[in-house]
C-alpha cells in the first residue's frame, strides 16, 4: 500500500521522507489510508512551499476540500504525521537553501579564480598604457597595489589624502607621487597631465628610478 502512495507522488515529495516520518505514515490505517497518506504529503509539501492549501485539494491524489475539514483532519494518526511531516518539509526546505547557497558561493570563487588573471592583466595594461587617462592609470596603479600588498594599498590611501610616506620599491613612490600630482594639477584626463604622465610611466617600465618633476 505505501508503494502504491509513493508511486503516485512526485519525487521532490518523498525527498524528505525520514524513517520517523514513514512510520507515522504507516499508522494511519483503516479505509481510505492510502488517500490520507497521500493528502497529508500534499498538505505538508505545500505548506513548505508556500502552495496555497486550497490546490492541494485540486489534485486528484487529495481529498476533497470538505472531507479534510469535516473528518480527516481530526483522525490522531492523520494529525500526528501532518505535524511531523510539516516540520521535516521545513527543514528540509531550510537544508535545500543551504546546499543552493553553498554552491552558489562555490561557483563565484570559481568564477573569481577563472578570471582573475585577465582582470589583472587589464589593471596591467591600463597602468602601463601611456594614452590612457591620467585617473585611469592611477587607480589601477592603485588597484594593483591593494592586490598585491596590504601595507601597500594603505600607503595609497594615505598618499591620496596628501600624506606622503616611504615605499621600499624603487621608484615606486616618486611614480604615484607623479601621477597623483598631475591628476590633481591638470583634472582628470587633462591633456597636459597625459602628455605629463608619459614619462613617468616609460621610467617605471624600464625599471629605473624616477623623480617628481
Amino acid at each position: 500500500m505505501r508503494g502504491e502512495m509513493e508511486q503516485g507522488l512526485a519525487e521532490p515529495t518523498a525527498e524528505f521522507l525520514t524513517e520517523a516520518c514513514r512510520e507515522a505514515l504507516r499508522a494511519i490505517r483503516g479505509k481510505e489510508a492510502a488517500k490520507k497518506r497521500a493528502t497529508v504529503l500534499l498538505l505538508a509539501s505545500a505548506a513548505a512551499s508556500g502552495t496555497a492549501i486550497s490546490k492541494v485539494f485540486k489534485d486528484p491524489r487529495a481529498c476533497s476540500e470538505g472531507i479534510w475539514y469535516t473528518k480527516w483532519q481530526y483522525d490522531p494518526a492523520v494529525k500526528a504525521a501532518l505535524e511531523l511531516l510539516k516540520a521535516r518539509a521545513l527543514e528540509w526546505c531550510d537544508q535545500e537553501t543551504a546546499r543552493t547557497e553553498a554552491y552558489a558561493l562555490q561557483e563565484r570563487r570559481k568564477k573569481i579564480a577563472l578570471y582573475s588573471l585577465d582582470a589583472l592583466d587589464g589593471l596591467c595594461a591600463t597602468a602601463k598604457n601611456p594614452e590612457d587617462r591620467a585617473d585611469h592609470r592611477t587607480e589601477a596603479s592603485a588597484m594593483l597595489l591593494a592586490l598585491a600588498d596590504e601595507e601597500l594599498a594603505a600607503r595609497i590611501v594615505l598618499l591620496r589624502k596628501g600624506a606622503t610616506v616611504s615605499v621600499e620599491v624603487e621608484g615606486l613612490d616618486a611614480l604615484i607621487e607623479h601621477e597623483l600630482a598631475r591628476v590633481a594639477a591638470t583634472g582628470e584626463g587633462g591633456v597636459a597631465g597625459a602628455a605629463a604622465g608619459d614619462v613617468g610611466a616609460g621610467q617605471f617600465e624600464r625599471g629605473g628610478t624616477s623623480g617628481p618633476d
